[in-house]
């Protein structure tokens, strides 16, 4: 059954480039579907891709929390670590 709720931005933050992570968008895009989210018609996706640099995530991170985007699917390791850091950030300064 489909959710006719409607559906808004999610950030999608990768620790590697797109190509490395296409399985999971497909993927991805595909659990969206079956709620009803369809990239492009009811939901857009931001991505952001660290390309392995993985001192890039906290910015990609603040990047995403700075523009509202706090649906971020893709969450491990030092991504978890940097948004947490970020979000906590956030909170104290608002």
């Amino acid at each position: 059954m489909r959710n006719s709720r409607r559906c808004q931005v999610i950030g999608f933050l990768g620790s590697a480039t797109p190509d490395a992570y296409a399985a999971y968008v497909t993927a991805f895009r595909r659990g969206l579907g079956e709620t009803g989210c369809v990239e492009g018609r009811n939901v857009a996706i931001e991505y952001r891709w660290a390309e392995g640099q993985y001192d890039r995530m906290p910015a990609l991170v603040a990047d995403l929390l700075r523009r509202g985007r706090y649906g971020l699917p893709r969450l491990e390791g030092t991504g978890l670590l940097a948004f947490e850091r970020e979000a906590q950030g956030l909170q104290a300064r608002r």
